[in-house]
């Protein structure tokens, strides 16, 4: 009972004093001072898990691909960067073709292929690579 009760206690403290730490405006202010605005987004509607075995970055008939809804939604996505006038200094994307295809469909800019942004699901890439590159 007491332990329960100094554990209560304790988790009260806690909370006071570190509200302001976690509160909103703490974060707000950090991010205030970045001068970046990123939009990341993943790849549009590619259907199914993962990616074949024989998986190849420069063969598109070995990935999993955009299906139409996919294509369509990206065109979407586009269109509305386009509508609320939303520009981009750099527009970076991974190798694998649903991304590619993702950012051609959404016709936003010219853009590039950055291999800090593979996939390191099912080791295509490793891991600590692309982590130090991104």
């Amino acid at each position: 009972m007491y332990v329960k009760l100094l554990f209560i206690v304790i988790f009260f403290i806690f909370l006071i004093f570190l509200r302001p730490v976690f509160s909103s405006d703490f974060f707000q202010n950090e991010i205030n001072k970045l001068n970046a605005n990123v939009i990341f987004l993943r790849h549009s509607w590619a259907p199914g898990f993962g990616d074949p075995e024989n998986f190849k970055t420069d063969d598109c008939n070995t990935q999993r691909n955009l299906s139409d809804d996919g294509v369509l939604q990206a065109r979407k996505i586009g269109k509305f960067f386009l509508i609320n006038q939303i520009e981009f200094s750099e527009i970076l994307t991974s190798e694998w073709c649903r991304c590619k295809d993702t950012i051609n469909e959404m016709n936003i800019g010219d853009w590039k292929t950055f291999k800090g942004l593979n996939s390191f699901f099912q080791n295509f890439s490793k891991k600590n690579s692309l982590t130090f590159a991104l």
